[in-house]
């Protein structure tokens, strides 16, 4: 199995340094741009996609769309609940800077104890459990398949926590950019980290 995990492309909401969490928008101009740019860096990979998957989420299906036109896919993308972002409660629509200063947010608490969740919101490790659904989903529909999965950072790091076991606190330093690609690659016992935010 080979999975290749796609980050939404940008919105207006990132390019302000707003937290979205589970805030419907669609991606911006430069966004669509961004994954145009992916799409072509992917089509060089010459990929076999038998799964075609997104978050529910706008500017994740707007990505999946544009990577399946030009990579040219021959199904839809199908849309997976359990692989929307972040429920990010009181934070949704707060500047990242704001979030980060003042103690009402506890970002602080939140940001080191994964059980703890966002004031209104999710607990990293909620996300954690609500993935791991998704993803035995995944595993049984398309088992020994490649697959292409359009979500978001944080879903993205609770696979890696899921498929890896890497801490909490060193999932935290692994950047993904918008439109950043991964390769995940499953071997005989273990998977491998074959690529990590690439991009177009």
């Amino acid at each position: 199995m080979n999975l290749y995990l796609v980050r939404h492309g940008t919105t207006e909401w990132n390019r302000l340094d707003l937290v979205q969490g589970q805030a419907d928008l669609p991606l911006d101009k430069g966004g669509r741009r961004e994954v145009e740019k992916a799409a072509q860096a992917l089509s060089l990979r010459s990929l076999r996609v038998d799964g075609n998957l997104t978050s529910p989420l706008q500017r994740a299906t707007e990505t999946a769309q544009i990577l399946s036109q030009a990579l040219s896919l021959t199904s839809p993308p199908e849309t997976f609940e359990e692989f929307r972002e972040f429920q990010c409660g009181l934070w949704e629509g707060v500047h990242f800077l704001t979030v980060r200063q003042d103690p009402r947010y506890e970002y602080e608490r939140v940001s080191h104890d994964a059980s703890y969740p966002i004031p209104g919101g999710e607990s990293f490790l909620d996300v954690v459990r609500r993935v791991e659904k998704g993803w035995k989903r995944v595993e049984e529909l398309y088992a020994g398949k490649d697959i292409l999965l359009v979500t978001h950072v944080v879903v993205t790091r609770a696979l890696l926590f899921l498929l890896f076991g890497f801490p909490y606190e060193t999932l935290r330093s692994f950047r993904l950019d918008n439109a950043g690609f991964c390769h995940l690659q499953k071997g005989e016992h273990r998977y491998y980290l074959r690529l990590w935010n690439h991009k177009g």
